[in-house]
């Protein structure tokens, strides 16, 4: 999709990690986190460049009330006419490529939730 800072790849093969203007100074780190656990290729945007990929209600809503917001999305929203829609069906997930992904959001919440020494 056009308009992000670094324009995400044109393959929808990866995941983008999409943080609130609040959360945007760990997006590196948490990033650098999630491609350790997993094979995923993954891109990272901070949401000013276009706030669009925040997304969903309910994380504009958290942005708003001055919330963190860290997004995860395969972007199928921005490419799929079928995203969200009685066509988007569960025989069109990759589901190998799925597991990928909840191990790299396992690894970032496991960091967020027991933070080393000094912090996040």
């Amino acid at each position: 999709p056009a308009g992000p800072a670094a324009p995400f790849p044109a393959e929808g093969n990866f995941l983008a990690l999409i943080a609130n203007a609040l959360a945007s100074a760990q997006l590196s780190k948490l990033g650098a986190i999630f491609v350790t656990a997993t094979k995923l290729p993954v891109e990272t945007e901070a949401s000013p460049s276009l706030p669009a990929l925040l997304g969903t209600e309910s994380a504009r809503t958290f942005d708003a009330a001055g919330l963190s917001v860290l997004r995860v999305t395969d972007t199928g929203s921005l490419r799929d006419p079928n995203h969200g829609k009685p066509g988007d069906t569960p025989d069109r997930i990759d589901y190998p490529r799925f597991l990928e992904g909840v191990r790299g959001i396992e690894a970032v919440l496991r960091n967020l939730l027991n933070p080393g020494p000094g912090g996040n």
